[in-house]
């Protein structure tokens, strides 16, 4: 996927921050659906792709509580994770970030994700907004 950061403040250098271009790839689950509903839980990583900050990346978590269509899913997120480098001031490089998601079928294994969320650093300058598109291709496994 691919999205960008805008944030206030000022970066480790005394600079005000850049808006930040990112790279992102992860791998998810949906852990439990019905015909309603569906709770999908993944793993995923930001890395900086413009803006100046290019040793800065992000390692998180996310768990999604999705209502579901034929077509699209959409619904509320929270994610939790560490990030650092770059000269961004994130604190102890713990984050938090509540977010909404719209998800739309483009095949019958595949979708377009859009995620909004604010990410918040507690003791950092760092406080962006992130807006990302991912593109999702599921694999026909069934765990359970």
């Amino acid at each position: 996927g691919v999205g960008q950061q805008r944030s206030p403040g000022i970066d480790r250098n005394g600079s005000p921050y850049n808006p930040m271009s990112g790279i992102s790839m992860g791998l998810g689950i949906e852990a439990w659906s019905n015909q309603k509903y569906s709770l999908d839980a993944y793993g995923h990583t930001l890395w900086a792709a413009s803006g100046g900050y290019g040793a800065y990346a992000e390692g998180l978590f996310s768990a999604a509580f999705m209502k579901n269509s034929e077509t699209f899913k959409y619904g509320v997120d929270l994610t939790t994770g560490i990030a650092g480098g770059g000269g961004i001031e994130v604190g102890s490089g713990l984050m938090i970030a509540p977010g909404l998601q719209v998800e739309s079928k483009i095949g019958s294994l595949s979708a377009l994700k859009l995620n909004l969320r604010r990410k918040y650093f507690p003791g950092g300058t760092y406080q962006p907004v992130y807006i990302g598109v991912e593109l999702i291709q599921s694999l026909p496994v069934h765990l359970w």
